[in-house]
Order: C-alpha cells, then structure tokens, then sequence
C-alpha cells in the first residue's frame, strides 16, 4: 500500500531521504501527490472547559511572506530576489509561473521582480 503523507520516508526520519521526488503539496511532478489529509472527525476533550479540532479560519497564506518581504531593506530584498531567481531558473516552467503567481500573492513589486529576472511574460 503506498503511503501519501508529508512525513517523508517515516515519522522523524533525520537522514538522506530513500525515495520520491516531492514531499509536499500541490506539485506537477507527482500527480499531485500526496495530498491534502483527509478531515477528521471532530473530538473534544474537557481540560478546564471544552477544546475542538477544527480548521483554522485564516485563508491568507501570503499576508505575512509580503509583510516579510516589505521589511527588507532594499539591498535584502535584492539578494532575495536574485537568489530565488537563481534557484528557480532551474524549475520547470509550470513551477515557475506558479511561484511567481505566489509571490505576487505575497507583494505585487516582489512577484514582478521575479518574473522580470526569469524574463517570464
């Protein structure tokens, strides 16, 4: 049976990883896998009152990356564009454009600068 997680190659596992090529999720290089856990059903237990399992309810995933960002000074936020730009121009470009379309989630400025660099249109 082949195991879908983000616990890659076991729980706590320290060394070299054994197998696969992505651990995370979405991503175009393993038909999506593995994906997102399924809900569990909710619990609760009584410690000084009630506490649930739930889904958080914040949906802002790049709030604080932009935030981050903006408080670089402009030379970090230089080396931190060219540095990402070097590191992904090694990407496929579907991953590309995706992670572009991130940072400009994060900061507009920030996700225009990366495609300038990786000369995307």
């Amino acid at each position: 049976m082949t195991v879908n997680n983000n616990q890659r190659d076991g729980a706590m596992q320290y060394a070299p990883y054994g197998g696969g090529t992505v651990n995370y999720e979405p991503n175009t290089l393993a038909g999506g896998m593995p994906g997102e856990a399924h809900a569990y059903p909710t619990s609760q237990t009584h410690v000084e009152g009630n506490l649930g399992r739930r889904k958080i309810s914040l949906t802002n995933d790049f709030e604080q990356a932009g935030e981050r960002y903006r408080s670089l000074s402009h030379m970090d936020q230089d080396h931190l564009v060219d540095n990402i730009v070097d590191s992904l121009s090694k990407a496929d470009k579907p991953i590309q454009k995706r992670m572009v379309e991130n940072l400009t989630k994060a900061d507009p400025e920030f996700g225009k600068r990366v495609a300038a660099g990786m000369k995307l249109g």
